[in-house]
């Protein structure tokens, strides 16, 4: 008697979900970060965003991984940012966190401080951006930045 694959569809049917998957986007909101010295973070930090949507607009966040030791509700920068295209914007600023009263911090908790709203990245490639903290801060673990869509 032959033996009946009675997996034989399923093939088809994964390889087109993974097909709608990969075209719907799998990520909501986009962070890209890296490490610092945890013990006192006062280097600049550079990350890079691939940008491929030319359309979307976005809310831009700082966001820092931290330790109990971090006790900031503000955050003295230095920001820069490299398009893709060499177009460079350069400012200083005191962001304050999007946490409306300060909680007790554990470790690996997030603390995220908004930047810009509704921006739009007009060129595809890589994004720079350099962070660097204007005083010494204490108990980051790691800094980046986030992309988040703008839902109408």
């Amino acid at each position: 008697m032959p033996r009946m694959n009675r997996h034989k569809g399923a093939i088809p049917v994964a390889a087109a979900c993974l097909a709608m998957f990969a075209a719907c986007g799998t990520e909501p909101c986009r962070v890209v970060m890296t490490d610092v010295d945890s013990g006192r973070w006062e280097e600049s930090v550079t990350v890079v965003y691939e940008n491929a949507d030319t359309v979307s607009l976005y809310d831009m966040s700082v966001v820092l991984r931290v330790t109990p030791g971090f006790d900031m509700w503000q955050l003295p920068l230095d920001m820069e940012i490299l398009s893709p295209d060499s177009m460079r914007m350069r400012e200083q600023l005191t962001l304050a966190t999007a946490d409306a009263e300060p909680s007790p911090v554990s470790y690996g908790r997030e603390v995220e401080f908004p930047y810009r709203r509704r921006v739009r990245l007009h060129s595809q490639g890589g994004y720079t951006v350099n962070i660097t903290p204007r005083a010494p801060v204490a108990g980051v673990e790691s800094a980046g930045v986030t992309f988040q869509p703008v839902t109408q």
